[in-house]
């Protein structure tokens, strides 16, 4: 069994034709991964026999040439497969769309990040990465943090005043009623204002 079928993804029903291809844009990518390994070596400067039609190694830059090309042809092939995903799913309601664009996605371009422990992303956190896999980083990071709030235990309630409204509004009440009688005996707010008032001269 090859490693697309493996791997192959289970989509929600509706999607099989995405599945399917996506399954055949797996498989012609593996078949390049195995291009690429088999790359023939360069030659280099040094002279051997080479009759035409001899298949040997490559002149140099052209190892580096035949390499670009199958990475692009690679990368072409998953983009299109994206890209077709992207249609299909344009008008679909719910969440079933957003999980097929997910998974084919996660499938062609595999996020490194999101198979790392807790403590190797933290290490991860403070090297330098270029702007693709800094979103790859921050993706990950995303999915752990939902991970976390979902088993973080809930904070408990605020614990009320013992003292209800009734019971302040009495309080602030007495004050007022002591204010008042402290006005009425004389205390020193009339004291005070005795002061201010001059004695009739006459």
């Amino acid at each position: 069994m090859s490693k697309t079928d493996d791997n192959a993804p289970q989509l929600p029903e509706g999607y099989e034709h995405v599945e399917v291809r996506l399954n055949e844009t797996l498989h012609k990518v593996e078949q390049i991964d195995n291009q690429l390994k088999n790359i023939p070596k360069e030659r280099g400067p040094k002279p051997q026999y080479n009759p035409p039609h001899y298949v040997g190694g490559l002149v140099p830059g052209q190892r580096d040439k035949m390499r670009i090309a199958l990475e692009e042809k690679q990368y072409q092939l998953k983009m299109d497969t994206l890209s077709k995903t992207e249609v299909d799913t344009s008008e679909s309601m719910g969440q079933d769309g957003r999980v097929v664009r997910d998974t084919v996605r996660e499938k062609l371009f595999p996020n490194p990040y999101r198979q790392m422990s807790l403590q190797d992303l933290e290490q991860e956190r403070h090297t330098v990465k270029e702007i693709e896999q800094s979103q790859d980083y921050m993706d990950a990071k995303l999915v752990e943090r939902a991970a976390q709030r979902n088993t973080m235990p809930q904070p408990d309630k605020p614990v009320t005043s013992k003292l209800d409204k009734s019971e302040m509004s009495a309080r602030f009440s007495m004050s007022l009623a002591f204010t008042k009688a402290t006005d009425k005996n004389g205390g020193p707010a009339d004291k005070a204002r005795g002061r201010d008032i001059e004695p009739d001269k006459n």
